[in-house]
């Protein structure tokens, strides 16, 4: 038989959570399951942001998880933490912590998350918490670099002073673009593709062969894993992947009709890299090698087929 548990959500201000979900129990349980999970402060875009609260559920159980590193949707999750389970009543309440980082803007839904009891007998169920809701904005004004407005200055400017603003203007312009060149392929240990005439997959996977070997710490290591990825997608593919954002990168590869394998593999390569760099989070070695591995493949998926040359037919 089945039962019908009702998981809810307690709602923070200005914010519409809650779900009801059918849970496929064993006979003899009678008790309901219920999670009540929201942020705890305010979701900022690529910074972490913890959704904390407690499950109860009967006391023959245990629940447990596996959800720390992973993404789902625009969500990483870096750490998913259980309590220690308390008695109350005929059911166990533990406090569940979860910190994830969202990577969009705007009104975003947190997923369902898979967890899973335990009985006595070791038998499993798996049971899914509610989707949450998250206003994502972005960081906050410095209040230290607010200034008062003043009038403007009444500025008269001469034909000669506007032809020198426009070429000292074009002349940056123009060092910009080649500085950034250079350091995109600086940065991942490249060959200026001006100097080294080999395919842009040969390069790369050179790389990131010598990335793997590099025992470089974890920012260096992933900052210079996401500058090999963008180098490699500008020179196979036209996409100027050094100076996009990581979702630019990802739209522009759907929009270019990569491989959608492929295109999964990349985000979450990139997305690991942006939370390295910017949260501070720190994959051990294992997830290193992984990812170096994810990188290889994906660089020979979109690398070109060689074309076979059609057999001459006899004299």
């Amino acid at each position: 038989m089945s039962r019908r548990a009702i998981l809810r959500l307690v709602s923070p201000p200005g914010a519409v959570l809650g779900a009801a979900l059918l849970l496929q129990a064993w006979p003899a349980i009678a008790q309901s399951i219920s999670f009540e999970l929201r942020p705890s402060s305010r979701a900022v875009i690529g910074a972490p942001v913890e959704i904390a609260g407690r499950v109860r559920y009967p006391a023959r159980f245990t629940l447990s998880s596996d959800l720390t590193g992973r993404t789902t949707g625009p969500f990483t999750i870096l750490k998913a933490e259980l309590g220690d389970p308390q008695l109350s009543g005929d059911g166990n309440t533990q406090d569940v912590k979860l910190s994830v980082v969202p990577f969009d803007l705007g009104s975003l839904t947190f997923p369902s998350l898979p967890w899973t009891l335990t009985d006595d007998s070791g038998k499993t169920e798996t049971v899914k918490s509610p989707p949450v809701k998250l206003e994502v904005g972005g960081p906050s004004p410095d209040p230290g670099d607010i200034r008062d407005i003043k009038p403007p200055l009444a500025v008269t400017i001469g034909p000669w002073v506007v032809l020198a603003l426009a070429l000292a203007a074009a002349m940056a312009w123009a060092f910009w673009k080649r500085w950034i060149s250079r350091r995109g392929a600086a940065a991942s240990g490249a060959t200026p593709a001006a100097t080294d005439a080999r395919p842009p997959y040969v390069i790369a996977l050179e790389e990131l062969g010598r990335l793997e070997s590099s025992g470089l710490p974890a920012k260096e290591f992933y900052v210079r894993l996401s500058d090999i990825l963008r180098v490699y997608l500008e020179r196979r593919f036209g996409i100027p992947a050094p100076l996009l954002t990581t979702g630019d990168v990802l739209r522009q590869m759907r929009e270019a009709e990569l491989d959608r394998a492929a295109v999964g593999g990349s985000r979450e390569l990139l997305e690991r890299a942006d939370l390295v760099k910017f949260a501070k989070f720190s994959p051990d070695t294992a997830q290193r090698t992984q990812d170096i591995q994810s990188a290889v493949r994906f660089v020979q998926a979109t690398a070109p087929v060689p074309e076979i040359a059609p057999l001459s037919s006899p004299a």
